[in-house]
């Protein structure tokens, strides 16, 4: 991982007033970059997050919003700026990921990310990401992205790319705002699950993972959007349901790496998901530690087991992690034993 970039404020009065235009000089040509905003009930923010893109003055955008039918002022915005946007509708739909996967239809840009209509990009970002994406061996590239709210600023995120592979697994954190896919390999792994609403970019970052590994993974230390926390926000009133949707996935991973049918149950009443039959995923990178990822995801299996004191599933996932790793040493072993797997036994 990257070192944090420096945390400078929201410029005054972005993103109604341009204030420094890019000099896009440097190069004749510009990738193409499609950008889709999905939008419900956001009248009150949605001026900003399109003033924020147009104001890029990118120019090669093909910008594209769908809205879910909203009631308020959503659409008499919209209309505004009707002749700049690429295309958009506001209509009945199905959620946020169907949204998406009904812009993908519109969509005939290199790279690709969507742009929920209460966030915002920064200044230059869209620059940063083609200057990133120049390199033809990148096809995800991750910056960084401002949390704010109207009363605090909290800092800065990024995706989790850990030294470790198991970690970045078990984690499966992706901070979507800020990580660019080039459109070819994004198809591959298309359309969004319309069963997730909460962690589809999860899902599709865990797709990628599996097939490619950390492979042409671009980090840039370039702060590319600014994340809005607000009561209504999913991120903020629906916390819990993003939970049940990562556990969701850990099925999937479990499928793809054939783990045990009782490991496999264990994460079942989450399941919500089932990229492990897409095609995308019949192939396993070959760097992938498998075994490391899946004691990770047996280790917690363990805590659930201990919870809710289901002793024969305990028994046969201590098993199992033996036979994971069968020439580990009875110091490790005891390592483990304590700070994993029973720690309560060895508190003072």
């Amino acid at each position: 991982m990257i070192d944090s970039p420096n945390i400078t404020p929201i410029p005054a009065n972005w993103p109604k007033k341009v204030h420094e235009p890019e000099d896009y000089s440097a190069h004749t040509h510009w990738p193409k970059i499609t950008l889709i905003t999905p939008s419900f009930q956001q009248g009150k923010y949605i001026e900003d997050t399109i003033l924020s893109v147009l104001n890029q003055g990118y120019p090669n955008l093909e910008y594209i919003i769908v809205d879910g039918g909203s009631t308020d002022e959503t659409v008499t915005i919209l209309k505004k700026y009707a002749d700049k946007l690429t295309w958009w509708v506001s209509e009945k739909d199905k959620g946020q990921s169907d949204a998406i996967n009904k812009g993908l239809t519109h969509a005939t840009g290199e790279i690709f990310n969507w742009l929920c209509s209460d966030d915002m990009l920064m200044p230059g970002a869209l620059k940063s990401i083609a200057l990133a994406f120049l390199n033809p061996d990148t096809n995800i590239v991750c910056g960084w992205s401002r949390q704010f709210s109207e009363s605090k600023d909290y800092g800065l995120a990024c995706t989790t790319l850990y030294a470790s592979i198991p970690e970045i697994f078990y984690v499966s954190h992706i901070c979507q705002p800020a990580t660019w896919f080039r459109m070819e390999l994004f198809r591959k792994m298309a359309p969004l699950n319309i069963q997730l609403h909460y962690a589809m970019d999860s899902e599709l970052w865990l797709q990628y993972l599996i097939a490619y590994g950390r492979n042409s993974i671009q980090e840039i230390p370039s702060v590319i959007t600014a994340y809005r926390y607000h009561d209504a926000s999913k991120t903020i009133s629906l916390d819990y349901k993003f939970r049940e949707d990562k556990l969701g996935l850990i099925y999937s991973i479990l499928k793809v790496f054939k783990a045990p049918l009782f490991l496999c149950k264990t994460y079942q009443p989450f399941q919500r998901t089932d990229f492990h039959t897409k095609s995308i995923t019949t192939s396993i990178h070959s760097d992938l530690p498998v075994t490391d990822i899946l004691e990770y995801f047996t280790l917690e299996a363990i805590s659930f087991s201990k919870v809710k004191r289901k002793y024969w599933l305990l028994i046969c996932l201590l098993f199992y992690l033996v036979w994971l790793k069968p020439g580990r040493n009875i110091e490790a072993w005891k390592r483990m034993l304590k700070s994993k797997i029973a720690p309560k036994l060895f508190r003072s």
